[in-house]
């Protein structure tokens, strides 16, 4: 409790506090005009008024009513490529007033006629299941209120369907027109340009070689391969081991035909081997078998210029050739290799060659293959890529630089469509069609423009920047000339990375391009 002041007082001084408190009441009371020391008589008091009661307070101003809007796109739907069989999710995302209604629409004509989907009345759409005859569709959507309407951007729908466009073998690129033409590029040594002129001829920008009908390329490191839909195989360029299947070992500087195979659906192109798979699902292999790469058995022999039959290997549905080992998946969807396991690239647990085909060790559900230099790739439904093998500059895409004899995940990717593995780089095209890639970057091959090269590797996915929407992937055989390349959904091409010997294609001198450049006068699809 507060003391008053006058409290202050004692009681030892009673007359001091008697005259306290009269001065007291007469200042509270005032005094009157007055003379002859006589008093005035005192006022009544004034009466005790109340307080003021405090004003209320003003009302908040209610907040002015929105303006009424038309719909209005924030987020427009955007470009997908999927798996056969997979689904294709577009969204938009918008606002404006009252109810929004949604009506989804579909060209199959490149934008010229627009058909509504029925039931397709959300902000989401999905065409489900996606097949071969829905690729090149395009979505788009009418977003209307009582106010009006509003149509989105179209955006494109891909199915990455069928095998790939391109082959890049050490210097020597491979392209599959959509009218089953080829074309190629770069610097020859033993007839790799397979277009008919001297063996050591180059061209720094795609030319045309004989061959129709081709439904599938591959190119390894000095030949190539070419799978036509009468099923017959064409081979050209170098034939020391006999991997163009002649029976000889004569170099070829023209797509000539292999021999004693009909039937074939799909091929592929090693260091110095060749694989064939036939519409049976049994694979024949010729060249060199130093490694039992061939797979044909521990009594083999090293060199085979005529194809051979693949030891106790059926069901097969696809093919992939590395330096020095093979890989098949079969119709299961588990995955045999065999050939050269000094870096563990047939992913058994071991470092042991193999003669004859070996399981990987537990990988089941794989759609797609890849092989590099020394380590490969697989592809599986969900998304999810799996590596093993070599990984000294992080081509494996783990994190680290240790060599695996099974199989990891890569890092930071679970909706990859495409794969591909080159010297000691990969590569993978997710749904979004912005590609990753990951190892090397000696000549570029990260495609992020920087120079001098930054970093000198990387050990997880990285995206490359400006390339629109690409559709198929490429890498380089070889490490010495690692070039890779992408396919635009217009069909156009984008190379980077080691171009001394104008194997990306652009017509430039220079023997690095760090980014992606157009490859000239070409479209593939």
């Amino acid at each position: 409790m507060t003391n008053h002041p006058f409290d202050q007082l004692t009681s030892a001084q009673p007359m001091l506090r008697v005259a306290a408190l009269m001065l007291a009441a007469a200042s509270m009371v005032g005094c009157g005009g007055g003379g002859g020391g006589a008093s005035s008589p005192a006022p009544s008091p004034a009466p005790v008024q109340s307080p003021s009661p405090s004003p209320a307070p003003a009302p908040s101003p209610s907040p002015a009513p929105s303006p009424a809007a038309a719909p209005s796109i924030t987020s427009q739907p955007e470009f997908a490529i999927v798996l056969p069989g997979s689904d294709a999710t577009f969204s938009v995302t918008a606002s404006g007033s009252g109810q929004l209604s949604y009506q989804w629409q579909r060209s199959d004509d490149g934008g010229l006629t627009w058909i509504d989907v029925p039931g397709a009345t959300a902000a989401t759409a999905i065409v489900a299941a996606a097949q071969s005859n829905d690729d090149r569709a395009h979505l788009r959507v009418v977003i209307s209120n009582a106010l009006g309407s509003m149509t989105s951007n179209d955006a494109q729908l891909r199915v990455a369907s069928g095998p790939p466009r391109l082959a890049m073998g050490l210097s020597v690129a491979v392209a599959r027109l959509a009218d089953g033409s080829m074309r190629s590029w770069g610097t020859e040594f033993t007839g790799e340009l397979g277009d008919g002129g001297a063996p050591t001829d180059d061209r720094d920008v795609p030319g045309s070689l004989p061959g129709t009908g081709v439904a599938q390329i591959s190119s390894g490191s000095k030949h190539s391969v070419a799978v036509q839909d009468t099923g017959a195989v064409l081979a050209w360029g170098f034939n020391s081991f006999g991997q163009l299947g002649q029976g000889n070992q004569n170099d070829l500087v023209s797509p000539t035909t292999i021999p004693g195979i009909a039937g074939a659906v799909r091929a592929c192109a090693g260091g110095a081997h060749t694989l064939v798979l036939l519409n049976n699902g049994t694979v024949v292999a010729m060249g060199n078998n130093t490694s039992g790469q061939l797979g044909l058995g521990a009594s083999s022999g090293t060199v085979i210029t005529m194809p051979q039959p693949v030891n106790g290997l059926s069901n097969a549905i696809a093919l992939a050739c590395g330096s020095t080992h093979s890989v098949a998946l079969l119709s299961d969807g588990t995955v045999r290799t065999w050939g050269r396991n000094n870096k563990g690239q047939l992913g058994d647990g071991s470092a042991v060659n193999q003669s004859s085909p070996v399981a990987v060790a537990g990988l089941t559900g794989v759609v797609a293959i890849a092989a590099g230099f020394e380590h490969t790739l697989a592809l599986r439904g969900d998304g999810t890529v799996w590596s093993w093998g070599a990984n000294a500059k992080g081509q494996l895409g783990d994190a680290s630089t240790t060599d695996r004899p099974t199989p990891v995940a890569v890092s930071g990717i679970a909706d990859a469509v495409r794969i591909a593995a080159g010297g000691q780089d990969s590569m993978a095209l997710p749904t979004n069609g912005v590609p990753m890639v990951w190892g090397s970057n000696a000549f570029g091959e990260l495609g992020n423009g920087t120079a001098p090269l930054s970093p000198s590797f990387a050990a997880l996915p990285t995206t490359t920047p400006g390339l629109g929407h690409i559709i198929d992937i490429a890498v380089g055989h070889h490490p010495d000339r690692a070039t890779l390349f992408a396919v635009v959904s217009d069909g156009t091409v984008r190379g980077w990375g080691n171009n001394t010997e104008g194997q990306v294609g652009a017509g430039s001198p220079n023997p690095l391009l760090a980014s992606p450049t157009t490859v000239n006068t070409l479209n593939v699809d």
